[in-house]
């Protein structure tokens, strides 16, 4: 078990509520937004990666009900979670730098607030690139650069300080967050994959930003 796995296996009953908490509730608006650039239609093939406890999976199959959504996660306990919340979808325990399907499997492959934590960076985007089908699209959404940080990273500890038995998990966070490539950093990575960038957003004053990039043939 790798120190990510048991990190959030070891948050995973209290994950959502203080996700809840340190975004005020706006993380879940955010995701809807970022989801509603995509131009999903009936009949797509969905990968929510690290999924956690498949929030955004459950979101996309009620709102797109002719979609098929898959989500993987490394951590056992989120997984669990995830199954019971929402058992019409499939999920499965993996690592997203060696993904368990085939070639051009997926339309989409969604990762919001997980690629951060994907330890094998390098080796994951050349497995996101690998299922996608071609002309395949990758919505990454992730915490960007702002002035207003230092303010964010006080919240999450006092939150954590108040409501979570693992202060170090959440100290993690902030440091992963901080020391995360830039959204611009990000899409270079990409397209040295032979991904093409089509949109780069910032939102709440850079706090958080995504990108959509798509698999060039």
């Amino acid at each position: 078990m790798t120190n990510i796995e048991k990190m959030f296996d070891e948050i995973s009953s209290r994950y959502d509520f203080l996700n809840n908490l340190i975004s005020l509730f706006m993380h879940k608006k955010i995701k809807k937004i970022a989801i509603s650039e995509l131009s999903i239609k009936k009949g797509d093939r969905i990968l929510d990666l690290c999924a956690g406890t498949g929030d955004i999976a459950g979101y996309i199959k009620r709102k797109y009900p002719n979609v098929n959504v898959v989500g993987l996660d490394i951590s056992s306990k989120m997984i669990e979670i995830a199954k019971k919340r929402y058992p019409e979808i499939e999920f499965v325990k993996g690592n997203a730098a060696c993904l368990p399907f085939p070639d051009n499997e997926f339309d989409f492959i969604i990762s919001a607030f997980g690629y951060r934590n994907i330890q094998d960076k390098n080796n994951a985007i050349l497995e996101i690139r690998r299922v996608l089908k071609n002309e395949g699209c990758f919505l990454q959404l992730d915490f960007g650069k702002s002035i207003l940080t230092p303010i964010f990273d006080f919240l999450i500890l006092f939150f954590a300080k108040i409501f979570s038995k693992n202060l170090e998990a959440y100290k993690y966070l902030i440091k992963s967050k901080n020391e995360f490539l830039s959204p611009v950093e990000i899409v270079s990575e990409f397209k040295k994959a032979g991904f093409r960038t089509v949109k780069i957003k910032n939102l709440l004053f850079n706090i958080i930003s995504y990108q959509i990039l798509f698999k060039s043939i």
